[in-house]
């Protein structure tokens, strides 16, 4: 799989996340997250929100309409490199690579949602960039 952008990595965000709500559900549960707003800023690719609702999870092009809970302020390649895991998001802080404006501890649970669906791999059939392990293959 070639490495994506950051508009066909949120293009592909977009379809896990509406095609495997239990999974949103679960997740949503485990790393406790009811209600949010997360914006990305992505130079020079552009803006991408996520909505998380009460277990539904969303994603959309552009600023929000409302203020953001968080937002994450970095460059198509650390984003990518974030995404991938080659970047490690505090570290990326401390450097200036990754700007966080708002609820830093949000901040560290959309880390750790990236980080679970690297792990799984693929999702509804869907491969995830920067998995740590292969897709499984349909017979």
């Amino acid at each position: 799989m070639a490495v994506p952008t950051p508009s066909e990595y949120f293009d592909i965000l977009s379809s896990v996340l509406q095609g495997a709500p239990d999974l949103v559900k679960q997740w949503a549960a485990k790393f406790r997250i009811k209600k949010a707003l997360i914006q990305f800023s992505i130079a020079p690719a552009g803006e991408w929100h996520c909505v998380f609702d009460n277990g539904a999870a969303a994603v959309h092009p552009g600023k929000a309409d409302k203020k953001p809970d968080v937002t994450l302020m970095l460059t198509d390649e650390n984003f990518l490199s974030l995404v991938y895991g080659d970047l490690n998001p505090q570290l990326g802080f401390m450097q200036g690579k990754l700007k966080i404006k708002g609820n830093l501890m949000l901040a560290q649970k959309m880390d750790q949602v990236i980080q679970k669906a690297r792990e799984m791999g693929e999702i509804n059939g869907i491969p995830v960039p920067g998995a740590k392990k292969k897709p499984a293959s349909k017979l």
